[in-house]
């Protein structure tokens, strides 16, 4: 088999070329915007002048990113700043680009003196050295180094998707009452686990850097939204890879233990992020998991990835909320974080282009906490790209194959299909969803739960 490459810029009209002509830069806009609005707030408050002028120097070093990704101008190297400890990878980054200018002349290409171009670069690394350079953007200024220019978008969403998460509380509430009756069946427990699973799958489909339009005036997000048994009818054929018998297996084998930890590595805030927490609370109720660590992100990412802000920020939602079934779940989750049954983890690897597969030799601290769990969740796109090395492998390739070495525990992708890989399909099941849907690839209205349990 040829050998199987990244994923890139190269061919017009592609995905990942749609990705770097049009969403990165209304992303971008969008970030300078929020600067825009947060440097005038300033100017009306009693601040340094010194202060506000390195601010207001944000936003001119961000229209500069923005000019220079839309030229295809060198990747310029990434700059430490003191006191930010969020930045002390500036030196990994920059030895990433310089291996990135090696592996492109490898293949017999030039680049230029001063650095790859952007349009050269592979679409991981080149994705995240946006919001990379957004963050160094963000550093240069003490009264904007702490600001994240995605918070107005996430806590919007969140607003908006509040019908179909009260909806999905109320769903939630009946389910875990039904755990206590003494005739509970363990064929009920286990379509309950599925039911839960489904939300929080088809949860992934609200990602705001997929949304790149999204400016709160929608008024409702609930027509993307799962919140119901009914909404779900319909889905299970959409999964394409559908591994769940086997990771309940694995769950039941957690269950028996009475010591189960279950570790998620979770994607989007908002929706999705409250998705995630009730089939958290569900496990946890239902003796999945005695012990829950939930990782997040260090930086603002990809418009709408979890940081331990963004989870604290639902948690104060959810135990200010009016609705019973809301406000249940709040006081249990921060029961769960008061007594250490939930935990969250930070940790840059997370922030970095690395696949997965380098994550051992990169972050060993990292893999070998990920290897004490009895069982992974991935969720999301971004987490699946980089399980894959965001390679373009043959689609009916193996998932275990695809992940390569990376496999620190038994684990699980909860994904639907916003990127142009997958891994696992039977032979010609991809010609077949092709037919019906010929986006099915990027529209989000597929999916998969892959697992990799051996």
């Amino acid at each position: 088999m040829a050998e199987v490459q990244p994923l890139d810029f190269g061919t017009k009209g592609s995905f990942p070329w749609k990705t770097i002509q049009e969403r990165m830069p209304v992303i971008l806009t969008k970030v300078i915007d929020q600067c825009h609005h947060y440097v005038r707030q300033l100017l009306h408050e009693d601040q340094d002048e010194s202060a506000v002028a390195a601010a207001q120097g944000v936003v001119g070093l961000l229209s500069k990113l923005k000019y220079e990704m839309q030229t295809s101008k060198p990747m310029s190297a990434i700059t430490a700043h003191p006191d930010d400890d969020a930045l002390s990878a500036a030196a990994l980054w920059n030895s990433m680009l310089d291996d990135e200018a090696t592996r492109i002349r490898e293949k017999g290409k030039d680049v230029d003196e001063n650095g790859v171009k952007w349009y050269s670069a592979r679409w991981l690394l080149a994705e995240c050295y946006l919001y990379r350079r957004i963050r160094s953007a963000l550093a240069t200024s003490d009264l904007m180094r702490t600001f994240d220019p995605f918070e107005a978008q996430k806590q919007q969403s969140w607003h908006c998707s509040m019908d179909a998460i009260s909806s999905l509380a109320d769903v939630l509430s009946v389910t875990c009452a039904s755990l206590g009756k003494p005739d509970y069946l363990d064929t009920q427990r286990k379509q309950a686990t599925l039911l839960l699973f489904q939300f929080a799958l088809w949860g992934n489909a609200s990602d705001l850097s997929l949304m790149a339009d999204f400016d709160g005036a929608h008024g409702s997000l609930s027509d993307i939204q799962a919140d119901t048994a009914e909404k779900l009818v319909g889905q299970e054929r959409k999964i394409l890879v559908n591994d769940f018998d086997a990771v309940y297996a694995r769950l039941e084998t957690m269950r028996a233990s009475g010591q189960g930890q279950l570790d998620i590595v979770l994607d989007n805030a908002g929706f999705e992020l409250f998705t995630d927490l009730c089939l958290l609370h569900f496990l946890t109720t239902a003796g999945f998991a005695t012990k829950v660590v939930l990782h997040v992100k260090t930086l603002p990412w990809f418009v709408s990835d979890t940081s331990a802000k963004d989870f604290a920020w639902v948690v104060t939602q959810l135990n200010q909320s009016d609705s019973s079934s809301l406000a249940a779940l709040g006081k249990a989750i921060s029961g769960y974080v008061e007594t250490g049954a939930w935990a969250l983890m930070e940790d840059q690897f997370w922030c970095l282009p690395h696949d997965f597969d380098a994550m051992a030799a990169t972050s060993p601290g990292l893999y070998e906490t990920l290897g004490k769990s009895d069982l992974v969740l991935f969720k999301g796109d971004l987490n699946y790209r980089k399980l894959l090395g965001d390679l373009s492998w043959p689609y009916t390739t193996p998932f275990s194959e695809a992940c390569r070495g990376f496999r620190p525990a038994p684990f699980c992708a909860l994904r639907t299909c916003k990127a142009n890989l997958i891994a696992g399909l039977a032979a010609g099941q991809a010609e077949v969803v092709a037919v019906e849907d010929g986006d099915w690839l990027v529209s989000g209205r597929w999916a998969v739960i892959q697992a990799r349990l051996d």
